[in-house]
């Protein structure tokens, strides 16, 4: 632990009690922030960036490497109210990543179903006007092309038109006419069912595609969108948010908690006795009698 925190594992001789529960509790407080970073980041890494579990590991150590070295920071920082605010700030920006990666994991089906449901709406609100227009071509061809039929069957039979039974050329055109519009309707259909069967395609595979092209800052919106509609989101969002920022501000904690102990104090009645060393060397060896000494003792050297 005492390594963990910065400090010499050789000193612990030499250091009271309250200073040595201080940095173990320094040590203890620093795993948090750690493991929570380099869990969310491996976690991200292999199931929203769909990354190798080597590259996955190696963005685990370097987030849990970064945050460690923060951590270090603060622990080496001065107790100050600027320092202590400062990583108040930095705390709550990384409980908002952190709870929002945490949130990205475990809602994981939550958020890929919302992808799914908005890329079938995209689908639906692309080729279902397609479609209307297809359908209505289709049924409105139909029509040209029975009507067609008919009086083709009518020319035949005598009952309209010429008024002469059996085929003519009369007939034969208008059996040609029939026949354009036969074809123009199967092609509408076939038009139709292809333009059917690529809805059909992309409602099947909405839910792989969404999470395959799908980024980080889509998902955050997914979510967002999802916690809007389920209040119960919002309040697992809120304690998940509570729980990170507690564990990203136990350094700070431990901090506030510990009052300066007699190391603290020995140690700066060290540095104070030291600085008075340096000024009281600086006075002697600056100040006129100095040098009025220095010219004498040179003169009659």
């Amino acid at each position: 632990m005492f390594w963990i925190a910065g400090a010499d594992p050789r000193s612990i001789r030499q250091l009271h009690r309250s200073t040595c529960e201080r940095t173990i509790a320094f040590g203890l407080a620093i795993h948090l922030p750690v493991a929570l970073w380099a869990i969310s980041a491996y976690l991200l890494a292999r199931q929203v960036f769909d990354i190798d579990q080597v590259q996955a590991f190696a963005v685990a150590v370097g987030c849990a490497g970064l945050v460690y070295l923060v951590e270090r920071l603060v622990i080496a920082a001065p107790r100050s109210f600027w320092v202590n605010a400062a990583r108040m700030m930095l705390g709550i920006i990384m409980a908002v990543l952190g709870a929002s990666i945490v949130d990205l994991v475990i809602f994981e089906k939550e958020i890929v179903q919302e992808l799914k449901d908005s890329r079938a709406a995209d689908i639906e609100k692309t080729l279902n006007p397609q479609l209307e227009h297809l359908r209505e071509e289709v049924e409105r061809k139909e029509v040209l092309w029975r009507e067609a039929v008919r009086n083709a069957a009518c020319e035949a039979n005598g009952s309209c038109g010429s008024g002469r039974r059996g085929r003519g050329p009369i007939v034969d055109l208008l059996e040609e006419n029939a026949e354009r519009f036969r074809q123009d309707l199967v092609a509408a259909q076939q038009n139709l069912r292809a333009i059917e069967a690529n809805k059909r395609a992309g409602l099947a595979s909405a839910g792989d595609v969404a999470r395959k092209e799908s980024g980080i800052l889509g998902r955050f919106e997914a979510f967002h969108s999802y916690a809007m509609q389920n209040p119960l989101v919002q309040i697992a969002w809120g304690l998940f948010f509570l729980l990170v920022l507690a564990m990203e501000l136990m350094v700070v904690f431990v901090k506030f908690v510990f009052p300066p102990t007699v190391d603290d104090a020995l140690e700066e009645v060290r540095e104070y006795v030291a600085a008075r060393q340096a000024a009281d060397y600086r006075d002697a060896m600056t100040s006129p009698v100095r040098a009025a000494a220095d010219l004498v003792k040179t003169t009659y050297a």
